[in-house]
């Protein structure tokens, strides 16, 4: 009997310690629910089953939704070269920067994790060395675009446009603060006083969709506090930073159609706005009386081989 009670004790001490251990980790992760709404997510089923092609990446996977790929894994190889070329344009040792950039990513697991919504579990170590490799990758992979960017050699650019177009994927992001993080032990000590942002922008206007000359002006206005991956900051790309843009009480108004437009008499002529992408003005004639009609100016969209996805991509967000 005694023996009986002891073996009740044990089991009762066991569970009483299992329900300890299963609340703290239910109040820890509801605690980072409330910090970090996941932001690197599978597409919804219906669109996915719309447009597969749209979701999964050709070239190079990101993150972790993707890594098993098998169409990707070809890749993985390339990104250890781009992060070599990275750090052997260093001007500190590349252990010192290896080193820093694990301190970053293990600072910041649990954040990081939150980020996803994840289909396998990870250990930390790979989980890190995923991050850090392909943080590394983007950043070296952006530098050679600059660099062939301002030499002005398009053929070289076209080539690497398939990698760009995968760097927007939904389903193919890291955490933008992360890569922050990463971008300051790295490009920042190359480039000094540029920002992530900034860095960035041979992508965005790699993946404009319109004709406009709306570029660092733009950029220079983004948070990065707002921006979530690179896709979210191709989605701030194209908003309205300023609130006055958009006057209000006019998306209550009954929209018309372009056709509707035409018919009342309205030309159409291209704009090309300094201050936002989308920017459209409206040019009314001198006189009331005229016979002139009125005037809207209007983005020019580029339709090119990625335009289907980009606004596939950034109507998920």
């Amino acid at each position: 009997m005694k023996n009986r009670d002891l073996e009740l004790g044990d089991m009762e001490n066991m569970i009483q310690e299992r329900v300890q251990r299963f609340l703290h980790r239910v109040e820890k992760e509801h605690g980072l629910n409330d910090q970090i709404t996941p932001t690197i997510h599978m597409a919804p089923r219906t669109l996915r089953d719309l447009s597969p092609q749209s979701f999964s990446p050709r070239v190079v996977s990101i993150g972790p939704l993707h890594r098993d790929d098998e169409n990707v894994q070809a890749f993985e190889r390339q990104k250890a070269t781009y992060l070599t070329k990275l750090m052997t344009c260093m001007p500190s040792p590349q252990e010192t920067i290896m080193n820093s950039c694990m301190q970053k990513v293990y600072a910041s697991m649990e954040k990081i994790k939150a980020c996803y919504v994840l289909t396998k579990t990870y250990d930390d170590a790979e989980f890190a060395e995923m991050m850090v490799m392909d943080a590394c990758f983007i950043l070296g992979f952006i530098r050679q675009v600059l660099i062939y960017w301002s030499e002005s050699n398009s053929e070289y650019i076209f080539q690497l446009g398939a990698v760009v177009r995968d760097l927007v994927l939904l389903e193919n992001q890291i955490p933008f603060f992360f890569l922050d993080e990463i971008f300051k032990c790295t490009i920042a000590e190359l480039y000094l006083g540029m920002s992530l942002i900034t860095f960035m922008v041979p992508v965005l206007l790699f993946l404009n969709l319109f004709d406009s000359d709306a570029d660092l002006g733009v950029v220079e206005n983004i948070s990065i506090n707002d921006t979530h991956h690179i896709l979210s900051l191709l989605h701030e790309f194209y908003k309205p930073q300023n609130d006055d843009i958009i006057p209000e009480g006019c998306l209550s108004t009954r929209n018309r159609s372009a056709v509707d437009l035409d018919k009342a008499g309205v030309k159409f002529k291209p704009n090309r706005s300094q201050t936002w992408v989308l920017g459209m003005e409206m040019e009314f004639p001198c006189f009331l009386w005229s016979w002139c009609k009125c005037t809207l100016r209007m983005p020019v969209l580029n339709v090119h081989d990625s335009t289907e996805l980009t606004l596939v991509q950034n109507n998920v967000l």
